[in-house]
């Protein structure tokens, strides 16, 4: 004679065995699932990222355009992460995107705060220098003015809050909204971040020379 099984022995079931069926998915997702999503995700060595500090973009399609430059050479991303001055929440913004974006654009008083005790922190080490040989290669008229510590170029400048003159000639502000009313105007400066794998061989721990191709076809736009 059958008997049917009454709540209790479903519940005992469910507490005995029950944990089996969430190991199964478990295990389904770490077979299935997490290897295709890790062969999928994009690798930094085939993205390009922009942080810009600012007070907004113009229309432009410099993404696109760049992206369309870059894909030959197994580039499939190129973002641009741009975030104002006065954002409560810039820091945060910072530590989520700018430490693993190519290129920075920072104000003046940033760029100043983060080189202020360049000995005591690791600050020369994070960025690639504008040396002599990579401006020959990635620049056709090296006439910028730099950022200098300790007698090495760490950041070009973009932007002259003082100069006009220096605006025309490099018109960065045909992308970039360096200024706003009521505000003071600052200069800004464009570095480039050596703990992504893309300023080869200027940083002897990348693997890929996408970020100098990328540098070059950027100052090109604005000059």
């Amino acid at each position: 004679m059958k008997i049917a099984p009454n709540k209790k022995d479903i519940s005992d079931f469910f507490v005995t065995w029950g944990w089996l069926g969430i190991v199964f998915v478990l295990f389904s997702y770490l077979i299935w699932y997490w290897p295709i999503t890790a062969i999928d995700a994009i690798k930094s060595t085939e993205r390009i990222n922009f942080f810009i500090e600012s007070y907004g973009l113009q229309d432009n399609t410099l993404q696109q355009d760049l992206l369309a430059q870059l894909q030959d050479d197994g580039v499939l991303e190129v973002n641009i992460y741009d975030y104002s001055p006065s954002d409560a929440s810039l820091t945060n913004y910072y530590d989520s995107f700018g430490t693993t974006s190519d290129f920075l654009v920072l104000n003046d008083n940033d760029v100043a705060t983060m080189f202020q005790d360049p000995d005591g922190t690791n600050v020369l080490s994070s960025f690639v220098p504008f040396s002599s040989a990579l401006r020959q290669e990635a620049m056709s008229e090296d006439d910028y003015s730099y950022y200098t510590v300790k007698g090495c170029f760490y950041a070009l400048k973009i932007f002259d809050a003082g100069d006009a003159s220096y605006n025309a000639i490099h018109p960065f502000g045909k992308l970039i909204d360096f200024t706003k009313d009521g505000k003071t105007p600052l200069s800004y400066y464009l570095l480039l971040n050596a703990n992504t794998p893309n300023l080869y061989p200027y940083n002897p721990s990348a693997s890929t020379g996408n970020g100098l191709k990328a540098l070059k076809y950027f100052l090109s736009l604005y000059h």
